[in-house]
């Protein structure tokens, strides 16, 4: 939403130009920067879950990616 209000249009191009030129926004995982591919520089992204009422790290938590099976019906 930043970038479309900074971009001053919907216009796609304008907004990836803004994109681009994000450096050190202040989001929920951090200070967020682009380069000029439009990448997210920020290289450690951590996933949180709510266990018990608490949000901590998914690799803290006790939940556990299990293999799944496909069942035709």
């Amino acid at each position: 939403m930043a970038a479309i209000d900074k971009a001053g249009t919907t216009d796609r191009a304008k907004i990836a130009e803004a994109i681009r030129a994000t450096n050190n926004f202040p989001g929920v995982i951090g200070e967020t920067s682009f380069d000029q591919r439009g990448e997210n520089t920020l290289k450690l992204i951590t996933t949180f879950i709510s266990e018990n009422g608490k949000w901590i790290p998914y690799y803290k938590s006790t939940i556990k990616v299990v293999d799944m099976k496909l069942v035709k019906q």
